[in-house]
């Protein structure tokens, strides 16, 4: 035998390995697609058919927001095929509800959707009017972030603060600035309402650009008294709770109590308009000391 053809067979022999691993190769590619393409096709077939169908729809969470109303949202109906729904689609939609803030949905075979929301929490009615002082109000309910949620309708029979001052000029040129304020309206009012005994119940806030906070507070069979609390309420409500204190020793309910608390000054003046006792004198002032 020629040293060539020695050299051919070789190469031959060299080959063959290569060409079977090649192939092995190439049939379990074809193999693993088959297998992936059966199952995709197997799972759409059996997702479309009625094996597994919609027979029980069940919501959690709702309280203001009705039911129908979830289930027509969320666009899941009876007879649909289990297995083909879209769990973070119809979450996303869920959403949507003016009163939802958060939805979990779940499949629960062989026929059950289990939906549960999370609804806002409305802390607060929100009262936009117009910049110049004209025009018709709009009233929004806003949650604990400041988020203004939806517009209030009669049938929320919601009975929280309203918070005034704002305006829809404000609200679209800086919503954030916007939601900011509502956050620290809820705050003034839970700090007036931990002195509920003081100065009553919040009926409505009002935030004034030059003068800062003001409530308007009601105790219960008594008229509505406001009561100036300025930038720093939370100090100028430690004065005023002492203020209506002595107040009440003397015999006289104020309607309207200043109560500043200017940086830099170790008192605060609380001044009393319109007292209900008719021989006290309409100018008095009251002043507390505030250290």
């Amino acid at each position: 035998m020629s040293k060539k053809n020695r050299r051919s067979r070789a190469d031959e022999a060299t080959r063959l390995p290569v060409f079977r691993i090649i192939a092995s190769w190439m049939a379990a590619v074809a193999t693993l697609a088959g297998v992936v393409l059966g199952g995709r096709y197997g799972w759409e077939a059996l997702a479309k058919s009625g094996t597994f169908a919609v027979r029980n729809i069940e919501v959690s969470g709702a309280v203001r927001a009705l039911e129908p109303d979830i289930v027509a949202y969320a666009g899941v109906k009876l007879g649909d095929p289990m297995l083909a729904l879209d769990l973070d689609d119809i979450a996303m939609s869920l959403r949507r509800h003016p009163w939802v803030d958060s939805a979990t949905v779940k499949r629960r075979l062989p026929d059950k959707v289990t939906i549960e929301v999370v609804e806002h929490d409305p802390i607060i009615v929100v009262a936009l009017g117009s910049e110049a002082g004209t025009g018709v109000v709009d009233l929004y309910v806003a949650n604990r972030r400041g988020e203004l949620v939806k517009r209030q309708s009669a049938d929320d029979k919601l009975d929280v603060p309203v918070l005034t001052g704002l305006s829809r000029e404000s609200a679209a040129r800086d919503a954030e600035g916007v939601h900011a304020r509502v956050r620290d309206a809820t705050e003034v009012a839970q700090l007036v309402q931990s002195r509920v005994s003081a100065l009553g119940r919040v009926d409505e806030l009002h935030w004034d650009e030059a003068l800062g906070w003001s409530v308007v507070t009601r105790v219960t069979g008594a008229h509505a008294m406001t009561t100036h609390l300025g930038r720093e309420p939370r100090q100028a409500l430690d004065v005023a709770a002492a203020s209506l204190a002595r107040l009440a020793q003397l015999g006289a309910a104020p309607r309207v109590l200043w109560a500043d608390a200017p940086v830099g000054r170790s008192f605060i003046q609380a001044r009393i308009e319109a007292p209900t006792r008719t021989d006290a004198d309409p100018a008095t002032d009251l002043l507390a000391t505030a250290r």
